[in-house]
This record gives C-alpha cells, structure tokens and sequence, in this order.
C-alpha cells in the first residue's frame, strides 16, 4: 500500500437517496466525512503528529439518526511511516467514555474488534494518541461498522459502489463476481449462502468478455499469482486489478478513496494479499473467430510462490454465432500520438489496445471533420463558416460538430453530437428525416443521475450507456480523449481510459473494459435486430431513461443472456 491507508468502508445495509443524504431522519456528517449508500467513508486528511496524551490526539466522530445505532464494528488501520514510541487506537459510544481497542505498529495490520462496552451507540468517535514520545502520522483508516434499527433512508442508486451482492463463494477465502462489480478493498462479501460450483463465463465467437476472481483471505498471503488453463482454441489472460486513489467526488453520489480501475498485468514475484482484505483478479476470456459453440473446460489456479492455494473449475460458453470484425456502433476516440511520444510511451501499442476495444481514432470510423467542439451561439457564425471552407476542400467528408441541433447550423452539420445531457428524443428524429446524423459524448459531464465514465461510479454506467445509445437510436459515440494524464486536471477518469506502466506500456482499465462490452452489447442487438426482422427493445429493466437505469448489473446480464438465447435460435432458423 502507498502512503497511508484512507478508506473507509461500512456493512450498510439500506442506501441514502441519490444526493447521499439522509431523506428521514437525522444524519449528521462532519467536514471531510461522506456516508453513501453501502459505503461509509470518512477520507480525514490529518496533517499534524500525535504527540502523547490526549490533548494532541486526533479524534474523528460518526453520527447516525432515524433511530439507528451503532451494534458492533472492527478497525482496520496499517501505518507505514513515521512511527515513535507507542501509539494507540481509542474509541468511545454513547456514554463518551474512551476506550483504549488496541496497539497500532509501523508496517503491521491493526484489526481488531472494538471494545463491546462502546455499544450500543448512536455516535462513535474514534482517535489516535499515544505515550510520551510517540508519534503516529497518516491520511484516514479504515472502519467496517455494523448497526441495528428500522431503515430510514430510501434506495440509492449509489449502493452498488461497494458491494457485490451477485458474487458466489468458491472456496473458503476465494469468490468470483461479474465485471460490472467494483470490489472494495475491505468488506463488500457476498452472502456466506451464495456459492458457484466453478468460475462461468459466457460470450460469442469473436468476443472478448471477463470476470473477476476475488480473494479475501484470512491470513496474510505472499508471492499470489492467479493462472488461467482453458482448453479448445480459447484466448486467456489475467491481470490483476489494481487501485486509482480518488481524492474528491465527482459529484454529490461520488465517494472519495482508492477504487478499482487499473488492470495491470501479472508480475512474476506475484503480489501480496493482506488478511481481512479484498484483491480481485481479472480473467479475461477471447473467443476466435469461428470458435464452435459449446462449453469449454479448464481450471484457474491460485498460487502462492511455488505452492498451489486452491485449483478452481472454469467454464465458458460459447454462444452460436459471431461478432463481426467491424462494430456497427461508431466509435471515435482522441489518443493524443503527441501526448504520448512526450510521456515516452509505445505509441503501436496504445493504437492496439485502443483498437481492441472498439476505441477508433477520430476520423477513422467513419470520414468525417470535426469541425468545432462545443461552440457558444456567439461563434456559430464561425461554426457556419468553417463548415463551408470545410465542405469545398472536403466535400466527401461529414461535418461533425459537439452541438445539439439548432437552427442556425441547419444545413452546415452533418453529424451533430450532442452531450448525452443535451439529448432530445425529438431533435434527433427531426434531424435524421432531415438526412443528418445523431451521435452523442460525455466527458468531464453530464453527472449524476446520468451515466457517466468516472472512476468513483458503479462499473455498469459505461456499458448500460451503450444499451442506451441503441435504445435512442444513436449510431456513434464520441470520447474527447483516451489517455489525458494530468495532475492538474484530474477529472476522476475524464479523458483517461489507459493508464502507462513505467514502461510506457498501456495498462487496461475496468472503464475501458466495459465501454468494450458495451460496443459488444449493442452489436448483439444489431444482430438480433438483423435477423428477426424487427428492432430489438431495450427493455426499461435495462434502461427506463437516461437517468433511470439498472444500476447493479443485474437485469443487464440478464437480458444479455436471454438476447443471446434468441440470436442462436434465429441462426438456427436462418
């Protein structure tokens, strides 16, 4: 771990209303705290050394209302600097008498069950202080807070953050979940009933799908590789998912801490897994072309150095029919090649990992100009005019611009492309019996409730965005930029798909991984809608709106297995 640890995660087991407050009730939250859905996280940035005795020490409070109390809880705290002497971890409940839960020591996991004499509480404080001499300093801890009493907060679309409700156990200490789950870095297990006979994984010929392998050991574990053996002419690799540290939400539903993202490939020495804590692996499964439809067999390994921890069925479907090579959903992303050759990177392999998935470069998917990016009315009369110029030097290319429909570019726009919070279902179809184009983005917006491509947000919203831009009859998709890394402008994941190992090597992310899924997805319905004759339906289990979606996953995965059923039953057919 880097730096100090800073998250906190909560068992909640009822969700806050999409601002992330409390809708009944009291909840009182104090500056630097956030409480979401699943997820309780206070991100305390302390600055100052704790220096002995009370009067120095660092005390952070948490508060709940409605009738709830605090019923029991452990803390999770691993320090990895500057550490003097003897510091302590101090709680106190209701009465406001501290007590002392336990030693904390430089480089070693404090987890420990609080002192029962705390609960039950409806406010828990907790501190940091030492004997003379000591001195303890980091960023936050971690706490996984059970509580009692009736719910008062209504059903968040932000309670999915932190858990994985579809996972099923495997093996003691060993789990598997879909890729749409983000698995946190403590708590967030399935239910102790939820158990699978093997790793399963469904997809067609020419398609590349995924599902993550999660351990949560109870003992600390060194040197752990994950190994993936398929038979048949299956395609496999495993990465392992590694942390992007969020620093401040993106919006009123967004949650400060480290969140999944970058998929980072399998070093040989392995990787250490901390007892009581998560690491989730990647499998990640391709299917040739004209790979025959069937299940296919094999086994995913889990080592640590030369000893074998658990040896695991996996099974993979493969449906019926084939994905073309070519998407029918444009797509066109910016990959900056100057941005790139600036950060030393390997420029061919940006290109391919971009292209794997379904990621085309600006102009490449189709040849259009892209004539201004999101024009004021003010310019317009400039918009007009480079779309002319545009049109005599170019005439056989479109004219995009990032600009909703309006009268004063009729005639001059080919392409409009509209931010997804722009949209109008009206707009778009007046434009197409006009003979125009409607393609649509999102970038640094539009925000909750949307779908949007941000780090500290479900793992559904990018791939539910795609089912999306079927359902409104949208052909193409646009991304400003696929690998903007700057530390002054860090948008939580905005215009940053690929991180760059110290190679400069490409490395993968969740993000990138379900926009790919997504573009896989709505080639299914292509297909389906190509072979019955009529335009598949997404249905509002799905996608009721823009704003009002499936959130967890669930109907999504489910709707993409039964319109698999009926793609193989019209091939049959056909």
């Amino acid at each position: 771990m880097k730096s100090f640890i800073a998250a906190v995660v909560a068992g909640f087991a009822a969700g806050l209303n999409a601002a992330g407050y409390c809708s009944e009730g009291g909840l009182s939250l104090k500056p630097g705290e956030r409480v979401e859905g699943n997820v309780y996280y206070s991100d305390v940035r302390w600055t100052k050394r704790v220096w002995g005795g009370v009067r120095n020490a660092l005390t952070n409070s948490h508060t709940l209302g409605g009738g709830r109390v605090f019923s029991h809880g452990r803390i999770v705290v691993r320090p990895d600097r500057w550490l003097k002497g003897t510091t302590f971890v101090e709680v106190a409940g209701v009465k406001g008498d501290w007590c002392r839960a336990g030693i904390v020591e430089k480089g070693k996991f404090f987890d420990a069950v609080l002192p029962e004499e705390v609960f039950p509480a409806e406010t828990l404080s907790v501190r940091f202080c030492g004997e003379k001499g000591s001195s303890y300093e980091q960023n936050g801890y971690s706490l996984d807070l059970g509580f009692t009493g009736e719910p008062v907060w209504k059903t968040s679309s932000t309670n999915v953050f932190y858990t994985a409700t579809s996972g099923a156990w495997l093996a003691s200490g060993v789990w598997t979940v879909d890729a749409l789950r983000k698995v946190p870095r403590f708590g967030g297990l399935p239910d102790r009933a939820a158990k699978a006979g093997a790793v399963k994984l469904a997809l067609a010929a020419n398609e590349t799908e995924a599902v993550q392998l999660v351990l949560s050991p109870q003992a600390d574990i060194g040197s752990v590789r994950v190994d993936v053996n398929l038979e048949g002419p299956l395609e496999s690799e495993v990465l392992a998912v590694d942390w992007r540290r969020v620093t401040h939400p993106t919006d009123r539903t967004g949650v400060t801490g480290f969140w999944p993202d970058p998929l980072r490939v399998q070093k040989s020495e392995g990787l250490s897994v901390a007892k009581g804590s998560n690491r989730a692996f990647w499998l990640r499964v391709r299917a040739p072309k004209a790979t025959a439809r069937g299940v296919y067999r094999g086994r995913v390994s889990v080592r640590s150095g030369e000893k074998i921890l658990h040896r695991l069925p996996f099974e993979v479907e493969v449906f019926g029919f084939e994905l073309p090579d070519r998407m029918t959903c444009l797509t066109s992303f910016n990959i900056g090649v100057d941005k790139l050759q600036k950060a030393g990177c390997d420029i061919k392999a940006f290109q391919e990992t971009q292209k794997r998935h379904h990621m085309m470069q600006f102009g490449t998917c189709t040849p259009y100009a892209y004539v201004f990016d999101e024009p004021s009315t003010s310019q317009y009369p400039i918009v007009r005019a480079r779309c002319e110029q545009s049109k005599k030097d170019r005439p056989h290319l479109k004219r995009m611009v990032t600009e909703p429909p309006c009268p004063e570019l009729q005639g001059y726009v080919d392409i409009w492309c509209p931010r997804t919070d722009d949209y109008s279902r009206e707009a778009a179809e007046a434009a197409r019996r006009r003979g125009e184009d409607y393609w649509w983005y999102i970038c640094c917006g539009p925000k909750a409730p949307f779908a949007g491509l941000f780090i500290d947000r479900p793992g559904t919203e990018l791939r539910t965005w795609l089912w999306q831009t079927w359902q409104e009859k949208i052909t193409g998709v646009l991304i400003w930029h696929a690998c903007w890394w700057s530390t002054a402008r860090d948008n939580n994941g905005d215009g940053t798909f690929f991180w760059k190992d110290e190679h400069g090597k490409p490395v993968d992310t969740f993000r990138a991984e379900a926009f790919r899924d997504g573009v896989e997805d709505y080639e299914y319905m292509a297909i389906y809608s190509r072979l019955s004759g009529r335009r598949y339906e997404v249905p509002s289990s799905v996608s009721d709106s823009l704003t009002v979606f499936d959130r967890t996953g669930a109907a999504l995965l489910d709707e993409r297995m039964r319109l698999a059923r009926e793609i193989e039953k019209l091939c049959r057919v056909n």
